[in-house]
């Protein structure tokens, strides 16, 4: 019996099992791949061999009863909890190439000065011990600062997220209320090139550039959404559904390839919900979009597939028209019939 707001799963089960999905060879390259992710808290398994992948361009919804473990999924994509087993790897993660280059050539040029040059020669071993000596001090710092790339892109932290091009949004908006909306977005801004500390503190011309192009590319992200209007308002001031267009903004302040969305339907009316969701759409052309969300009349319509998970495990993925009708997914939301 055809169950309405049930979500759904492939009919042929080796199409919906979770090892399919993330062995399915996709035109699109993937943008997340989850490989058999379990948590556990004590003797509480939260995730159970969990596995599923978001592919480039395409739209996903994360879906499930209450305490099906999604926010526990979107946590464990975003680094703040540690999967027991299992992997979680972002394959289109920006590198940081030119960074390491640079920090490599930090650490040599000391040794570099100290064995070659010309006062050097003069001053002979205090010169060379000197330049080992900042070399290694400069070793010690980037320890402590250096943001590491894990090997293959896999678990990344969450101060790592934005540069590898990974952005989230959270259940409420979670905007400053003390700054603009413009200030809101530009906030998102961080890995953007900028004129750092001192040239933005005393209005040097090249802070004041870095500035002017944040200051632009925010209100092009508001205009994207349609709310630019709202920019020198503060949050307190704009209608609820104006500030979760605010926060999708900052969020692509980072340019990302892979857009996480946590319950973005909620608190919205369904003129509201419309256009929220032509906006998703639009997105992706530039990046993936994976969204946790409980308003079924959102995203059934809206999403290429569906992952639907119950107690922790994936019980059923596939198009939205097959899932459906799964009898696990219904199962999983109304229950067994006696």
């Amino acid at each position: 019996m055809a169950t309405e707001g049930a979500p759904t799963a492939s009919s042929d089960p080796a199409a919906s099992s979770p090892q399919a999905v993330v062995e399915h060879a996709s035109a699109a390259a993937a943008s997340l791949v989850l490989e058999r992710v379990s948590v556990q808290f004590g003797g509480l398994h939260a995730l159970s061999d969990v596995s599923f992948q978001v592919n480039s361009g395409e739209i996903v919804g994360l879906i499930g009863p209450n305490g099906a473990g999604k926010t526990t999924v979107f946590n464990v994509i975003c680094g703040f909890v540690k999967p027991t087993a299992g992997h979680v790897q972002f394959p289109m993660a920006k590198s940081w190439k030119k960074e390491t280059l640079a920090i490599r050539i930090v650490l040599w040029l000391p040794r570099a000065i100290g064995r070659r040059s010309s006062l050097a020669r003069r001053l002979g071993h205090r010169f060379t011990q000197a330049g080992r000596a900042i070399a290694t001090f400069v070793r010690r710092v980037l320890r402590i600062v250096r943001v590491r790339v894990p090997e293959k892109n896999r678990h990344l932290r969450p101060s790592q997220l934005a540069r590898a091009g990974v952005s989230r949004t959270l259940q409420g908006v979670g905007l400053f209320p003390h700054l603009t909306v413009l200030e809101n977005v530009m906030a998102g801004g961080q890995t953007r090139p900028h004129g750092g500390f001192f040239t933005s503190l005393f209005a040097l011309p090249q802070g004041v550039r870095a500035d002017r192009v944040l200051r632009d590319e925010a209100l092009s992200q508001l205009d994207r959404l349609g709310v630019a209007s709202f920019a020198p308002r503060m949050p307190g001031e704009i209608p609820y559904g104006v500030a979760k267009k605010v926060a999708v903004a900052r969020a692509l302040m980072c340019r990302p390839s892979l857009l996480l969305l946590d319950e973005p339907a909620s608190g919205l009316d369904e003129s509201e919900l419309e256009e929220f969701a032509a906006h998703i759409v639009e997105l992706r052309s530039d990046m993936a979009v994976l969204l946790v969300e409980h308003n079924m009349g959102f995203v059934m319509p809206l999403v290429d597939r569906l992952v639907v998970l119950d107690f922790g495990e994936v019980i059923a993925t596939g198009r939205p028209s097959d899932v459906q009708q799964d009898p696990a997914v219904i199962e999983a939301y109304l229950g067994v019939q006696q």
